[in-house]
């Protein structure tokens, strides 16, 4: 196995809102808003036939399909409820053909509403579900992968999945293994900003992030402090339309 993707499985429906919905849900913009299934369920009501869209989610889900369509090979964990949703997502990795390393709880798989307003910039309203319990060690994907890809939510927060993503990180530094980490969700970066440091620095082989993540992490000015921040490293800054800008050996490159 190439690649091996601990995640939050989630089921991530799309609406196309204004300025007012978000006002109206009392969200903030553009970052990632938790709540409990009953809450989503209602917002889910009342955006209605607003909702065109559907499809399985998760950044280190999004990830393996691109990794799979590219013709690498990708294996997928997480923690998904005994609900249509997990059925949905399963059929998913099938059809993307990832390797399933699914794990089921009790209770519902995680859903996302993702808000797109017409500045194309993207809200979620999210519940996690069972997502955040999952435990399960697999020892044969991990041994047997390359490389292993985690997110700020896998490894910060202490959930059981995030305990199991820096038990898996710490046995790939052992075992000499490379490790992707992709930060995501700012208000979450910044309330764990100095764990999140200690984990980049320590662990990251491979590093994503956007502007207002990078900002969370470092404070203002943070171009600048990437560029020393890992050197030896990619560290891939995430710019939406105008593209990327990766720091390796002290220097910026656009792409």
């Amino acid at each position: 196995m190439d690649l091996f993707a601990l995640g939050t499985p989630v089921i991530d429906l799309f609406a196309r809102v204004d300025g007012k919905t978000i006002a109206a849900f009392g969200i903030t913009k553009g970052a990632t808003n938790y709540f409990p299934k009953d809450m989503i369920a209602a917002m889910e009501r009342k955006l209605g036939d607003k909702i065109t869209y559907r499809y399985a989610g998760d950044n280190a889900r999004n990830v393996c399909e691109g990794f799979a369509a590219l013709g690498g090979f990708a294996g997928y964990q997480g923690a998904v409820g005994g609900d249509q949703g997990a059925s949905y997502f399963e059929a998913n990795l099938q059809e993307c053909s990832i390797a399933n390393f699914m794990q089921q709880k009790i209770g519902s798989t995680g859903k996302i509403l993702a808000l797109i307003t017409p500045d194309s910039q993207r809200t979620f309203c999210a519940d996690l579900g069972v997502s955040s319990e999952c435990d399960s060690w697999e020892k044969i994907a991990l041994s047997e992968s390359r490389i292993f890809f985690a997110t700020s939510i896998t490894l910060a927060g202490g959930f059981s999945v995030s305990r199991l993503g820096m038990r898996y990180v710490e046995a790939c530094r052992k075992m000499g293994k490379r490790v992707a980490i992709s930060l995501e969700n700012p208000p979450l970066v910044a309330r764990h900003r100095r764990q999140l440091l200690a984990i980049s620095k320590k662990y990251a082989d491979v590093l994503f992030m956007n502007g207002d993540e990078a900002e969370s992490l470092l404070g203002s000015g943070f171009e600048k402090k990437l560029l020393s921040f890992k050197p030896k490293i990619p560290v891939y800054l995430k710019k939406g339309k105008q593209g990327s800008v990766l720091f390796l050996h002290r220097k910026s490159h656009k792409i």
